[in-house]
């Protein structure tokens, strides 16, 4: 809302703002009475009001509107006329007006000397009484402080005759409820008389009025003689609850005034009697509560004993646990709580064992007795609750109980359990054996969950999990440590995995076909199963899955790496080596690799994912809870499946690097038999050699490597269904690869024959009916009449349709993948179908073959 200054702050804007434009109203009306009627201008005249004008700004826009510059000037020019016709007319009326004026202030000086002197006399007056003023009100506010001084002096006075007071019927009645009973109809007798003695005394003298102290030497068995408020405020008949009630109401009067008294001199003296009441009412409180809880069965050590509470002893023991709580001693009543009901019954559970030592090496008896010994417990908590919640407090759920804030649960059971296992087991939270840190910090979160179970409010679980013993006892077991532990252990077993390189597996039980690959799913498989996945440390767990599966990825790196160096390695030594050695280098071990990469990708995919969402599941039903929506936990669910199909992506990136090598190797394996297409000229030239008929060995040999790895693949294509198509990819590249390099070596020997048979033409025609070049010619073609040339064309056609039948036959490939080979084929049938053969009566039959 707005202030009233910002209020007139605004309307004297609006004022100010109103008047400018009433001015430029004024002074627009005063151009128009000098101007001729009806003459307009190309622009607004008010814009010149402005404060902000500008000449510049003012002739582009004008120029923007589309008005030219002599328009612009000649109504200017007009305007410019105008106005000086209205300021020589405002010159003139301003002038006379100044001539009247000097007419008019003749004799003015002569009044103003006749009122100054009336004025400053009253000026004087007002400054006297306006003096007076201030010193009766500096006066008035002095005795009103004074006052106000006196009134706290004597409030503070009568606070401390009444603290006085309250100290001294405190000690008598404490100091009286510690002496012996006395005889009540005695007691009543005596306190008749004494009370009738009072009142005569009091008839006649009223103001001398004597009494005894409580601690005046006299007879034991006689009375003592107090004041006449005694006997009104504590009659010596009533019981102990009673007068214990009235020393409560007492002691709560007397804590009002010392806090209210407090740094004053006379409170310091009361202070060692303040104590002793203090001291005093606690240890009568004590011992009164002490018995109370005995009364009520509290204090039974064994849970099986079904014990009846009379109710005279509850209502005992709920009037103590009344008293403790108008006293403030809320604390302290928990202490004698866990002190006299539950430290006995505890500490006989929770004791040291020997099974529970760091040397015990029985995991299972370890995790038995620790469970046994919350079991025990958790009957004393039932017992505890039984007696307290449903007979002696009575909780309703409007939670109007008055004793309400007497938590035996959580300010008593909790924190006395907790301090118990901490002192007499604390051998339990060690983390170096993490298989035994496993079961005991599993069955006390058990317990904790169990206890949690057992509280009757949401208030109240708050206050458990608030309290400092609860997050004590959590922080006593050593997470990061076992964790740490744990981490060693699987990133340690992936790691020597990794050392070791490429390994075939001989048996596996994750059908893995490398040794690494098993040893990655296993450790994976570790970290959510259970025995070592903990709800507390899954964001340690998630990130040490995301880094084994990064760590597996550069491992694929480091491997191609490697085999790539070795091969640059090889390729340094003699060819005949290198050939000999490639007919044996069959990449078996690498197609088991490549096919382990896509185990891992299905095993992340299929069964990690569910397993990590299986261990979430308890956490994300709790956070829906919490916030009342599912939005969050889809969220979370659709954030991890993406991070691990990242990381299923890299690993099928690398793949691609192991399917490169792969086709690599296969094209070196059939690089020695693509080779001996080389030796076909050399067989059929200059030979007598007959025409051939059949395919060459050589193709057989280039056909092997590709149909053992198709083999290959059909049989891991049932082990891992995802390899399939990757497989297929695979076997794919490798006929497009090789077909290309056969294909090349096939143009190479076919363009040498034709060059040779160019060079040859070419020199027939240079020595053209020479008998050597005939004789030489007729041995040449020899008995069957065909040019050795053809004979070489011939056997390149049967050996790359050889090739190409066999590949579709097995694989069914389209063109696309064989183009070229089917290029080269349609070609060379072309050339071998031309008239080079001499005798044309034998070309039949190789047409028929």
């Amino acid at each position: 809302m707005p202030t009233i200054e910002e209020l007139k702050n605004s309307n004297v804007d609006l004022s100010i703002e109103n008047n400018n434009s009433n001015l430029r109203k004024l002074l627009l009306e005063d151009t128009l009475d000098v101007a001729p009627i009806g003459l307009t201008f190309c622009f607004d005249r008010e814009s010149f009001l402005n404060n902000d004008f500008k000449p510049d700004d003012f002739i582009l826009e004008q120029h923007c509107r589309g008005i030219s510059l002599e328009k612009l000037h000649d109504d200017l020019l007009q305007y410019s006329n105008i106005l000086k016709s209205s300021l020589i007319e405002l010159i003139n009326q301003d002038y006379a007006d100044f001539v009247s004026l000097s007419t008019n202030l003749v004799g003015l000086d002569k009044s103003i000397d006749t009122i100054v002197t009336p004025l400053k006399q009253l000026q004087s007056y007002v400054s006297s009484v306006v003096d007076e003023l201030e010193s009766t009100d500096q006066e008035l506010s002095a005795k009103l402080k004074s006052l106000q001084h006196i009134k706290n002096e004597q409030d503070y006075a009568d606070s401390l005759f009444t603290l006085d007071a309250c100290v001294s019927r405190l000690e008598r009645w404490l100091t009286q409820s510690n002496q012996p009973s006395v005889n009540k109809e005695q007691t009543s007798d005596q306190l008749l008389h004494k009370s009738n003695n009072i009142k005569l005394d009091d008839s006649d003298n009223n103001d001398n009025e004597t009494s005894k102290d409580i601690n005046s030497d006299g007879d034991e068995n006689e009375l003592d003689i107090w004041p006449i408020e005694f006997y009104a405020d504590c009659s010596l008949h009533e019981d102990i609850g009673q007068r214990m009630d009235r020393i409560a109401n007492e002691y709560i009067k007397l804590q009002f005034f010392n806090k209210k008294c407090r740094g004053h001199p006379i409170l310091n003296s009361l202070k060692p009697r303040i104590n002793w009441i203090t001291v005093n009412l606690q240890e009568q409180l004590e011992i009164r509560l002490k018995e109370s809880f005995k009364a009520c069965c509290l204090t039974v050590i064994d849970t099986n004993v079904d014990c009846t509470i009379p109710k005279h002893s509850i209502e005992q023991l709920r009037q103590v646990l009344s008293i403790y709580l108008a006293i403030d001693k809320l604390s302290d009543l928990l202490i004698l709580y866990r002190k006299f009901v539950l430290h006995d019954q505890l500490s006989q559970i929770f004791t040291p064992r020997p099974e529970l030592t760091h040397a015990g090496s029985d995991i299972a008896l370890a995790a038995e007795t620790l469970n046994s010994m919350y079991t025990r417990a958790l009957k004393v908590l039932d017992s505890q609750l039984y007696y307290v919640k449903e007979q002696i407090i009575r909780y309703s759920p409007e939670g109007s109980e008055p004793l309400s804030d007497f938590d035996c649960l959580v300010g008593g059971f909790w924190p006395e359990t907790i301090d118990l296992i901490c002192n007499n087991l604390s051998e339990i939270f060690s983390p170096g054996h993490p298989d035994r840190f496993y079961s005991l910090y599993t069955i006390s979160m058990n317990f904790i969950k169990t206890v949690e179970t057992k509280t009757w409010s949401t208030n109240q679980l708050v206050n458990l999990r608030n309290h400092p013993s609860y997050s004590m006892f959590i922080d006593k077991w050593s997470l990061p440590v076992y964790f740490q532990i744990r981490f060693q252990e699987i990133a340690g077993n992936v790691e020597n995995a990794m050392k070791k390189g490429l390994i075939e597996i001989k048996e596996s039980r994750k059908s893995c076909l490398i040794e690494v690959t098993e040893v990655v799913i296993c450790q994976l498989n570790r970290c959510w199963e259970k025995g070592i996945y903990l709800d507390k440390l899954i964001h340690r767990f998630w990130k040490l899955t995301l880094q084994i599966l990064s760590r597996y990825s550069s491992f694929i790196d480091e491997q191609i790496k490697s085999i790539q160096e070795n091969n640059a390695t090889a390729s340094q030594s003699s060819d005949s080596i290198s050939l000999t050695k490639s007919t044996d280098c069959f990449p078996e071990l690498l197609i088991y690799f490549f096919v382990d990469c896509l185990r891992l990708v299905d095993y992340v995919r299929l069964e990690l994912k569910g397993e990590i969402f299986t261990c979430l599941n308890q956490r994300l039903v709790l956070q829906t809870m919490n916030n009342d929506s599912n939005d969050d936990t889809v969220n979370y669910e659709t954030i991890l499946s993406e991070c691990l199909e990242q990381s299923c992506e890299r690993l099928i990136t690398s793949t691609n690097s192991i399917m490169d090598l792969i086709i690599q190797k296969i094209q070196q394996n059939c690089l020695n038999s693509i080779r001996q297409v080389l030796d076909i000229p050399r067989q059929y030239r200059w030979t007598n050699r007959e025409f051939p008929s059949n395919a060459s060995l050589y193709v057989s040999n280039i056909i092997h490597p590709l149909m053992k790895l198709d083999s290959l693949g059909l049989h891991l294509s049932q082990s891992v269904p995802n390899a399939q198509p990757f497989l297929s990819t695979l076997i794919k590249k490798c006929i497009t690869t090789v077909t290309h390099d056969y294909t090349a070596q096939l143009s190479e020997v076919s363009t040498s024959v034709r060059k040779m048979e160019d060079s040859l033409r070419r020199l027939r025609e240079v020595r053209r009916g020479s008998s050597q070049i005939s004789n030489q010619s007729q041995s040449v073609n020899g008995s069957s009449g065909f040019h050795s040339d053809d004979k070489i064309r011939h056997q390149l056609y049967l050996d790359a349709k050889a090739y190409i039948d066999e590949v579709r036959k097995f694989w069914s490939l389209d063109r696309e993948y064989t183009c070229e080979l089917d290029d080269f084929i349609e070609q060379i049938d072309t050339t071998r179908t031309e008239p080079n053969i001499c005798n044309m009566n034998t070309i039949p039959a190789v047409s028929q073959e």
